[in-house]
């Protein structure tokens, strides 16, 4: 985070004051504090089990510091009960840099890897085929990890995890489904 405000990692003025709040809340916790092990836990969910689909298929999925960073803040500050500061994430990077790919992982971390009892999580867009990306995605790092496919079962609109009873799904934003949603994990494309 220092990196960035002395200018070491070149950074736009928006990412500056995301980095000082950030480090603004790592230094004064208030009611969250920053938990590096349950951070971490994500990332290395995602880092040992989500593979490759497209390119260098099956190997590793190795996410980039910005990445890391981006995630640790997600998911490491929270209150006393482990309950997350942050709620609602806007990533916004240009094309061709893996937004598609990490959702996916994050999708099957949020599915499987967050205690959730029966997590609902979506891929919503405004096209049924433009959200089927992000599912596709997902479920072709099912398909290249051993630990996933053993795990995660392919039903006719879903991925499924028979363990908590949670699944992974893609919806148009114009479709009747959308209403009563439950979500645990929401990603809009």
């Amino acid at each position: 985070g220092t990196a960035v405000l002395d200018g070491k990692i070149t950074a736009c003025r928006r990412i500056k004051q995301v980095y000082e709040k950030l480090l603004n809340d790592l230094h004064n916790p208030g009611q969250y504090h920053f938990d590096e092990d349950i951070a971490n836990k994500h990332i290395g969910f995602i880092e040992r089990f989500c593979k490759q689909a497209q390119g260098k298929a099956g190997t590793p999925l190795k996410l980039e510091l910005f990445q890391k960073a981006k995630l640790q803040a997600i998911f490491g500050f929270v209150d006393d009960l482990d309950l997350r500061k942050y709620n609602e994430v806007m990533t916004l990077e240009g094309r061709k840099n893996g937004k598609t790919t990490e959702m996916s992982a994050v999708a099957l971390d949020m599915l499987m890897n967050d205690g959730e009892g029966a997590p609902e999580c979506y891929n919503i867009a405004t096209a049924l085929d433009q959200a089927k990306k992000g599912y596709t995605a997902a479920y072709q790092m099912v398909i290249q990890s051993k630990d996933l496919s053993m795990n995660l079962k392919k039903r006719q609109s879903d991925i499924y995890f028979p363990l908590n009873m949670g699944y992974y799904k893609a919806l148009a934003s114009n479709s009747n489904s959308l209403d009563g949603l439950n979500g645990h994990l929401i990603t809009i494309d």
